[in-house]
């Protein structure tokens, strides 16, 4: 996770946050809206219960760069930014 806006003011509108959050998926999985939205609603509950704070409601902008993403735009191998393997050297753009 890294909310960038925090060092860089150019990240986000004023007194606003950027959120990114990086989730590694294996490869082979069904890249549907509604898994994405699942995914997305369990990392969110996740977070939330961690930091004891309402996100969710304070969301402007969402979007979810997943699987079909990282196929269909970089041409990854089995559809994951990690590439076949999680090392520095076999990650995808």
């Amino acid at each position: 996770m890294n909310i960038p806006s925090r060092t860089d003011s150019t990240a986000a509108p004023p007194n606003s946050d950027t959120l990114f959050v990086l989730i590694p998926l294996a490869p082979g999985l069904k890249d549907t809206p509604e898994n994405r939205e699942s995914l997305y609603n369990k990392i969110m509950d996740d977070l939330e219960e961690k930091t004891q704070e309402e996100i969710r409601d304070h969301i402007v902008i969402k979007r979810i760069f997943a699987l079909d993403d990282f196929k269909d735009r970089y041409n990854a191998y089995k559809s994951t930014a990690l590439g076949i393997s999680h090392t520095l050297r076999q990650t995808a753009l």
